[in-house]
């Protein structure tokens, strides 16, 4: 169902909303995991402009890290310093 309180201009929004579920459905179906799909869609679909080029890291823990500095947990934080495996040390 369409949310009424939110303001929208586009005609046909609820027939949109549910072919939209559908071809979601259709995807479900079809492949399985819908949000992965997406996921993987959206990915492989962030392309540079000519004469750029994109640079991409993979920060270990990251989110760990951030709640831990945004949290003030100094203690945590120094848990990544040896050998920053975080989980595991949180697990024990």
């Amino acid at each position: 169902m369409i949310n009424k309180t939110v303001q929208n201009h586009l005609k046909g929004l609820e027939l949109i909303g549910n072919l939209v579920l559908k071809k979601f459905a259709d995807l479900e179906f079809l492949f399985g995991n819908t949000p992965k799909l997406l996921s993987e869609l959206i990915r492989n679909r962030v392309i540079p402009k000519d004469n750029h080029r994109f640079i991409v890291s993979n920060f270990s823990a990251i989110e760990a890290r951030f709640i831990s500095w945004l949290a003030g947990e100094t203690w945590r934080l120094e848990l990544f310093t040896p050998h920053g495996k975080i989980y595991k040390t949180a697990a024990q």
